[in-house]
């Protein structure tokens, strides 16, 4: 079984010390939740706190955590992965400098990855929806079940940017969700054309940056992640080769340009 957990700002520093002791604590446990049902050998995600995205314009996302799961877009301050090891047990044991929170069960570091943007093209919604429960139950363990496609796509996102104070992010999206394919699409381009060029604009990272550019292209879905469902298929013709460039510009604002779309801007422009 996987759980999630939503760590507010202010709680950072218990998080700390509880992946350093190998323990973490809830004050209270809600009848509303199965979080006393943790056991040996399930996953905990741990959410350390969410900056909002806000919109275009600047606008405030207002009412978090309240807000409908759709609005939780942003940037998390790290993603961690842990392994429960024991069950549930009750302690007074001082463990916290501010509270004693004595519904406990140890865990164990798996992973951690830091400042990633989040939202629906990362995360599958129902681990979105259980982030947003987690919070309004105070940071309780919310079930997520057994489905273990939860993470959409991480290890591809690529340079998020988060000014404090005003948080936005921009960044761009390699959609290499599945390195195989990518690696066959490239292949495909290089049987076809002998070399790897965007199929916008042309650009080509090997003659332009030599060796160090040799091998590298960005890769894109042409139908958005979020659109499909969790299991869904992905064919050679369902990616395109592209630059950096070319591939922010589709992916800057929302609704997402077609290639073809971007393609009849350029030519408008030449």
């Amino acid at each position: 079984m996987d759980w999630i957990v939503y760590v507010p700002k202010s709680a950072r520093s218990n998080l700390e010390i509880g992946l350093s002791k190998g323990v973490w604590g809830h004050k209270a446990i809600f009848s509303t939740v199965k979080t006393k049902d943790v056991a040996i050998g399930d996953t905990l995600y741990f959410i350390e706190y969410l900056q909002l995205l806000q919109t275009e314009d600047l606008d405030k996302v207002r009412g978090f955590p309240r807000v409908d799961a759709k609005h939780y877009n942003g940037v998390i301050h790290s993603l961690v992965k842990c392994e429960i090891t024991s069950q549930m047990y009750y302690s007074e044991n001082t463990v916290w400098p501010d509270d004693i929170y004595p519904h406990r069960y140890d865990i164990r570091l798996i992973e951690r990855k830091y400042n990633l943007p989040f939202g629906s093209e990362f995360f599958a919604n129902h681990f979105i929806e259980c982030v947003r429960e987690s919070t309004l139950k105070k940071g309780s363990a919310i079930e997520l079940g057994n489905n273990k496609n939860h993470i959409l796509t991480l290890d591809e996102v690529n340079n998020p940017e988060v000014i404090e104070g005003r948080p936005v992010y921009r960044n761009h999206i390699r959609r290499e969700r599945n390195p195989e394919i990518v690696r066959l699409k490239k292949e495909s381009a290089m049987k076809l054309k002998g070399k790897l060029e965007c199929e916008i604009c042309s650009f080509n990272f090997d003659e332009m940056y030599g060796e160090r550019g040799k091998g590298y292209i960005e890769c894109h879905h042409n139908n958005p992640l979020s659109a499909n469902s969790e299991t869904s298929k992905t064919r050679l013709e369902d990616l395109s080769l592209l630059c950096a460039n070319c591939h922010t510009m589709i992916h800057r604002y929302k609704p997402w340009l077609t290639l073809e779309e971007l393609q009849e801007i350029r030519n408008g422009r030449n």
